[in-house]
C-alpha cells in the first residue's frame, strides 16, 4: 500500500509512515495546535517521529514549523 500525493501537478507515491512515527507525529501536532502551543512537548514528539522515520519530509517540515514558532531560526 502506498499513499498518493500531488506534487507540482504530478501524482507521486510514497510508502506509509511507520506506526510509531505516525503516533509521535500526531502527538506533536496535538501539542503544537494546543492553545497555548505546548512547544517543548511538540518538539519532543517530532524528534521522536524523526528518529523513527528520518526520510519523511512531512516530519522535517513540522519540525521547522515548531522551531519557527519557538523563535528558533
Amino acid at each position: 500500500y502506498r499513499s498518493l500525493h500531488v506534487v507540482d501537478g504530478e501524482v507521486v507515491s510514497s510508502p506509509p509512515p511507520s506506526p510509531s512515527a505516525y503516533e509521535a507525529y500526531l502527538r506533536a501536532r496535538l501539542a503544537f495546535e494546543h492553545e497555548p502551543p505546548q512547544l517543548l512537548e511538540a518538539e519532543f514528539y517530532i524528534l521522536e517521529a524523526i528518529r523513527a522515520d528520518p526520510r519523511d519530509p512531512h516530519l522535517w517540515a513540522t519540525r521547522a514549523e515548531i522551531e519557527e514558532r519557538a523563535g528558533q531560526t
